[in-house]
């Protein structure tokens, strides 16, 4: 069921009639508030700007058509006919389905399976070692001698964004020449090379990708921190979600006997019905 509209569950949990009490009766049968509240947790989201006041009736209403409809519909025998059952059927499976799924996932994701989900992977992170990010600006020209000049101005002494701002025709040439902070993998190969030689403070000699030719400077280097658990917890949560499915898919597809009579489709498969 939705969990809908906090706001108007409360409002409408706030009109003086009991849960229990009839607000309807339809050829004696009862519509209670209960059902009224069951109906609202079902309606789209837009409704919740609805005032209860405005929303108690027309529900009622709705409710009221709909079980005439239902009452019709029986006294027709339509809940007899091939089309109803095999329609019920199909729903049955679904919702068979879904909530075996949920159950193996309300028993695989808990706190403590969380928990310990977070700590293995930080774990393996720490084992593998933590990716190193490096925060470096850079000058990009169309030349090797236009390069050259500037690595020799910055190497003097003049201000690297200055330079930036004024030489490069790169899209961070308005920012000083800004790359902000990257890993590997974020930058093409002989400009992350270049990069990555660098200490703290130094300037590279030019270097040419097939952008045109850049000068680099590398600002600081530092080791990525491991997320905290709650950054990352609605992927592990999907994860051991994701497990525990595909773990008893396969524990039954182990137990059952499957014959696939045949892997080739029919001539029609697909085609307009």
């Amino acid at each position: 069921m939705n969990i809908l509209f906090p706001a108007l569950a409360c409002l409408l949990l706030s009109l003086p009639v009991f849960a229990s009490d009839p607000v309807a009766r339809i050829n004696g049968e009862e519509i209670s508030r209960a059902d009224v509240d069951a109906f609202v947790a079902g309606l789209p989201s837009d409704v919740a700007a609805t005032p209860p006041g405005d929303l108690w009736m027309p529900v009622i209403e709705r409710m009221i058509s709909d079980r005439l409809m239902i009452e019709e519909a029986r006294r027709l025998g339509i809940q007899a006919t091939a089309e109803f059952l095999a329609e019920r059927a199909r729903l049955e499976d679904d919702l068979l389905r879904r909530f075996y799924a949920e159950s193996l996932v309300a028993r695989a994701v808990t706190q403590e399976n969380v928990g310990q989900a977070y700590n293995a992977w930080v774990a393996s992170v720490s084992a593998a070692g933590l990716p190193l990010e490096v925060h470096a600006s850079h000058i990009l020209v169309a030349t090797s001698g236009e390069a050259q000049e500037i690595t020799l101005m910055a190497r003097q002494g003049e201000d690297f964004a200055d330079l930036a701002r004024s030489h490069s025709i790169g899209p961070t040439g308005p920012d000083g020449g800004d790359l902000g902070w990257f890993r590997a993998g974020m930058m093409v190969a002989e400009f992350e090379e270049a990069a990555w030689a660098l200490a703290p403070g130094d300037v590279s000699d030019p270097v040419e990708t097939q952008f045109g030719w850049h000068v680099i400077k590398v600002h600081d280097r530092r080791t990525v921190e491991v997320p905290p658990r709650g950054d990352v917890e609605g992927t592990l949560r999907q994860e051991l979600a994701r497990q525990a499915i595909a773990d008893n898919l396969q524990r039954l597809r182990s137990a059952a006997t499957i014959e696939i009579l045949t892997t080739v489709p029919p001539d029609d498969f697909g085609g307009d019905k």
